[in-house]
């Protein structure tokens, strides 16, 4: 989403840059992310390096935006925010590593595979991308890095070297690896979430270990593993996710099941397929759940399409007579404490059967 005003991009890249991580003294080092020869050592010492930059960058940009490209005009001659993205810098040095190779220290570049990212190429999660590139790259060398061959907007192979720190460009590089990268451009990722590193590239995070659960209240963190852990018994493990916000986290289960996260709060969805099918089973449930279907069902339906609807029939449903959708599957807030998911795993593995997915 564009920002209204210049300032607001501002705010937005003073915000992101004070919810990035400090860097531990030490952390755990998957061996995957080791390349071009660097330790387990050599890669600390790179990636608070690269911290650093971002910070040093983000502080930059919000100084001097004009110098950095960030602002631009419209079609009446009136100043605006260049970019709709508060990251530019954190997406160049994504693009780069993703386009290039690293030998000794040293980024060799793919200059066509650069350039389809400069024009839109999707790139992580995201479609958004910087509309500052010329300039970022031209601010590039006052921050110690010299490029070789590069030409702005044309598909020229060029290399790019680091002098300051020689294990800087192999762990961007290394970085692109991890899965969060791709599902969580403004969370773990791009607030320099160092526990993400002892997870091998096609290795899932401990919850707990994530940017978002470390902000979170312990009683929800501990729900949400137990949701995990719970779910797992009947085969089903998080299937998506992805971050709104740095704070705030969504978690699929197949068609089953997903929740909501954030500091102070968890929802939990079910969805239970076709409940007049299911309705015997579901009187059964404790009084305080079936009462959470009974309300949701008898809300009625708004309809999803104008005129008549194909999946509206009217039929009687515990006990009451309602205009029922026979879509294949009804969404239900439910309750997400620890006493709660037992009941959860429940109402999951008899309503679903052995496919654990919608009909």
């Amino acid at each position: 989403m564009a920002y209204k005003t210049i300032q607001k991009m501002l705010d937005a890249i003073s915000y992101y840059n004070s919810v990035i991580e400090e860097i531990p003294e030490n952390f755990d080092v998957h061996t995957d992310y080791l390349i071009d020869g660097i330790t387990a050592d050599n890669f600390v010492a790179g990636y608070k390096a690269y911290r650093n930059l971002i910070k040093t960058q983000n502080a930059d940009m919000v100084a001097s935006p004009e110098s950095f490209g960030l602002i631009t005009t419209d079609k009446k001659d009136n100043a605006k925010p260049a970019n709709a993205m508060h990251y530019p810098y954190l997406w160049l040095f994504i693009a780069l590593a993703r386009s290039g190779e690293i030998k000794s220290g040293i980024l060799y570049v793919n200059g066509a595979e650069f350039l389809a990212y400069s024009k839109g190429k999707k790139l992580s999660d995201r479609d958004t991308f910087p509309k500052n590139i010329e300039s970022l790259m031209e601010k590039l060398p006052e921050y110690g890095f010299e490029l070789t061959g590069y030409i702005y907007g044309e598909p020229a192979d060029f290399t790019m070297e680091y002098k300051p720190n020689q294990y800087l460009l192999p762990v961007i590089r290394a970085s692109v690896f991890t899965r969060c990268q791709e599902k969580s451009l403004v969370s773990d990722y791009a607030c320099f979430n160092a526990l993400m590193f002892k997870t091998p590239p096609n290795g899932k995070m401990d919850f707990a270990d994530t940017h978002t659960a470390k902000l979170m209240q312990p009683q929800l963190v501990e729900s949400v593993n137990a949701i995990i852990t719970e779910l797992a018994t009947i085969g089903l493990s998080p299937s998506a996710e992805r971050h709104h916000k740095h704070d705030i986290g969504w978690m699929k289960f197949g068609t089953c099941y997903q929740i909501y996260y954030r500091e102070d709060r968890l929802d939990g969805i079910i969805n239970i397929p076709d409940v007049r099918k299911n309705e015997k089973y579901l009187e059964t449930l404790p009084e305080k759940y079936l009462n959470i279907i009974k309300e949701t069902m008898f809300k009625g339906c708004k309809g999803c399409v104008k005129g008549e609807c194909h999946a509206r029939h009217a039929v009687e449903l515990f006990g009451k007579k309602k205009t029922y959708c026979i879509h294949s599957y009804n969404m239900f807030y439910f309750p997400t404490e620890l006493k709660d998911i037992p009941v959860i795993v429940d109402i999951i593995a008899h309503t679903y059967g052995k496919k654990r997915r919608c009909p």
